[in-house]
């Protein structure tokens, strides 16, 4: 029996710059893959942000930031490759300050 278990991680940086290839969540093991099913992204700065799977692929919509603005999706289905960590990526001078919020689930 195949059992999913949806969960949900949050995330908060102030950081000095933009971020690459950030971890959410580790590679769940051999035969399974983490699935999105929806996320939040906020930026204090001016840039932009996407998810990836490992550092390789990038799996959501390259979101574009605004100072103070934020992105919500829900009911998506966007899955990492097999025994792929999740992770988010942004680039931007003023996109320093953000945080994130992925609900997901393990399958497999």
């Amino acid at each position: 029996m195949n059992k999913n278990i949806f969960t949900e991680v949050s995330y908060a940086e102030n950081a000095a710059a933009a971020v690459t290839d950030n971890e959410l969540i580790a590679a769940p093991g051999a035969g399974k893959r983490i699935v999105v099913l929806g996320y939040e992204i906020t930026a204090a700065g001016v840039g932009n942000a996407w998810l990836e799977s490992s550092t390789t692929t990038q799996i959501s919509a390259r979101h574009e930031f605004v100072a103070g603005t934020n992105v919500v999706v829900h009911d998506v289905y966007i899955p990492c490759a097999a025994n792929e960590s999740l992770t988010w990526t942004s680039v931007g001078a003023g996109i320093s300050t953000h945080s994130i919020r992925v609900s997901y689930q393990v399958e497999g």
